[in-house]
């Protein structure tokens, strides 16, 4: 598996988030390290387990922007993990396959689809055709939103698409209406970037 500095490599270009804000978030999450390990060695020296990569992303990618109110890493780790699935809304069957079609979570969620791409299955689930899927935060992690779309070329063109959506009980106001939302999206290949990184399933 891959050490610290790989990952702080996605993030900056994957993310757009600059190596010293993803150390010092990583520093702020080491404080509890059953969301990331301080490590022997030193922190760059430390492999990272799937969980740990998938709790530095969410600590990076959920939030709008620090202020003064904004919870900690750690506290938005723990909420956004926490998020509970939406009764299921439009079709679902895109996502038939990948695992993240029955998580209960949007923990669940975010860990079965690093292990899909580990294990080949998102590979295979892309099938011929184009595809799409990607992560979306919305209003810091009040919602956590798994969107997927296929389409398909051949004597019957047609295109497919669904999403999950998660919402997140512990974040302020997750359940009013906000007329200006804020939106941060991870493209798959980001996701794909931190399932090499982590290595193929152990067989």
């Amino acid at each position: 598996m891959a050490t610290a500095g790989t990952y702080l490599d996605i993030f900056e270009h994957g993310l757009g988030q600059a190596q010293t804000t993803a150390v010092h978030v990583a520093q702020a999450l080491r404080a509890d390290e059953s969301i990331l390990r301080r490590g022997k060695r030193g922190f760059g020296a430390l492999s990272l387990t799937a969980a740990e990569a998938s709790n530095w992303l969410i600590a990076l990618a959920a939030p709008i922007a620090p202020t003064a109110k904004a919870p900690s890493p750690i506290e938005t780790v723990r909420s956004v993990r926490a998020a509970s699935r939406l009764p299921a809304s439009g079709r679902h069957d895109v996502m038939d396959g990948l695992s993240v079609a029955d998580a209960s979570t949007f923990g669940e969620a975010l860990d079965s689809l690093l292990r899909d791409m580990r294990s080949g299955t998102f590979r295979a689930w892309q099938g011929r055709g184009g595809m799409t899927l990607n992560i979306r935060f919305v209003d810091g992690g009040r919602l956590a939103i798994v969107y997927a779309a296929r389409w398909f070329t051949g004597s019957q063109p047609h295109s497919e698409s669904a999403e999950i959506v998660f919402r997140n009980e512990s974040c302020a106001g997750a359940n009013r209406a906000y007329a200006f939302t804020r939106i941060n999206q991870i493209s798959h290949e980001v996701l794909e970037k931190i399932a090499e990184a982590l290595g193929p399933l152990p067989s």
